[in-house]
């Protein structure tokens, strides 16, 4: 790609990318105040965004690469270049310098003992949750997003909002895992949330791993039926849930939990199953509660009800019994303070502490 156009170490990014970690590698998504051409390279190789019937996409502010974990856990460091587009030509089209920036990657692969902070709900609010992802300081090892992270997607804007709370928390360099919310699903920008996060072909659920941690990750879609008024037609989120069963059967037919090497097997889902919101699906959740329940979950990680509370396993969801533990794990309780999760894991047991954004330990736990 540099051979084509002329660089310029400029750094005009609207924000630091984020990394996502995801199924086959880690997305590095970056967005641009012009639209253009965006690649990743590491150690001199270059990585594209997914083209288009053989076409470098070229017509969006938003920029996402899929590169290899393996890529990235080795050299721990990756650049962003962007070549913004100056004329779209039929013939000759012409493009702006090169703008590129390089950042240092944090990677958990081969730890152990990881220390991972937990987001939800912090609907458009910036300053507070960031202050209390600080909470680990510089040993912080990945981020957890759980959803409802924008206000709603109503604009574009409102989806870079998740952006800006990426680059104020991980600064480009600490990995990101994603789970979509119910309030994300909303707004005519809620077609564009698929570029501006990781997802599987426009699917919102699949599996990540983390060093020794395997995790799940589940979309619920809306807390109500698709016919509610609130939703105008406008959602189909029942044959969704249920193709989510079906993912799940097969996760416990293959058994990707029980490769070598995972310590820990977590759940990650924005609403969590025990919700009374939940109770007018109840045979499909009653399906997704006996696959969870077999895979011998460690915890679950939820957000949407606005609180930080520890369910210990037992709990009865109106559909059966969770056979795992649960955490309900951020809100911002006020204007200037955000209450979320630290968590630890460690071979053999996950602590949690819920934390302001003033460092201060509101609770603690551990589940061995």
């Amino acid at each position: 790609m540099k051979d084509s156009f002329i660089i310029n170490n400029n750094t005009d990014f609207s924000f630091d990318p984020a990394v996502f970690v995801y199924e086959e590698g880690y997305y590095i998504i970056f967005v641009t105040p012009q639209k253009g051409i965006g690649w990743v390279e590491i150690d001199g190789e270059e990585y594209l965004e997914k083209t288009v019937g053989g076409l470098i996409q070229s017509e969006k502010l938003v920029h996402k690469i899929l590169v290899p974990h393996e890529v990235l856990d080795k050299s721990q460091k990756y650049t962003v270049c962007f070549a913004a587009v100056a004329a779209r030509l039929p013939y000759f089209p012409k493009t702006s310098p090169i703008q590129s920036k390089t950042f240092s990657f944090k990677s958990p692969a081969g730890k152990k003992d990881l220390n991972v902070y937990h987001l939800c709900d912090t609907h458009t609010r910036i300053t507070p949750p960031a202050r209390a992802c600080e909470y680990f300081g510089d040993e912080l090892d990945l981020i957890i997003m759980n959803g409802d992270i924008p206000n709603h997607s109503g604009s574009v804007e409102m989806l870079t909002k998740i952006h800006e709370l990426c680059e104020k928390t991980a600064h480009g360099s600490i990995p990101i895992v994603f789970s979509r919310g119910n309030h994300d699903t909303r707004g005519e920008a809620a077609l564009d949330f698929i570029d501006y996060t990781p997802n599987k072909d426009g699917d919102f659920f699949y599996t990540v791993r983390f060093s020794n941690v395997w995790a799940v990750i589940l979309d619920c879609g809306e807390d109500k039926p698709d016919s509610n008024v609130e939703y105008g037609g406008m959602i189909c989120f029942e044959p969704y849930r249920k193709k989510q069963t079906e993912f799940l059967k097969k996760l416990n037919e293959t058994k990707p939990y029980l490769a070598p090497g995972i310590d820990h097997r977590i759940a990650i889902c924005h609403i969590p199953l025990y919700s009374s919101w939940n109770l007018f699906a109840k045979d499909i959740y009653a399906q997704w509660l006996d696959e969870l329940n077999a895979m011998g979950l460690d915890l679950m990680l939820c957000g949407h009800d606005h609180q930080t509370l520890y369910h210990p396993d037992g709990k009865d969801t109106g559909f059966g019994k969770m056979d795992f533990p649960i955490i309900i794990g951020g809100t911002m309780a006020s204007h200037n303070d955000y209450h979320g999760t630290a968590l630890k894991f460690t071979s053999d047991s996950i602590s949690f502490e819920f934390t302001d954004s003033d460092k201060n330990v509101l609770e603690k736990g551990k589940i061995k």
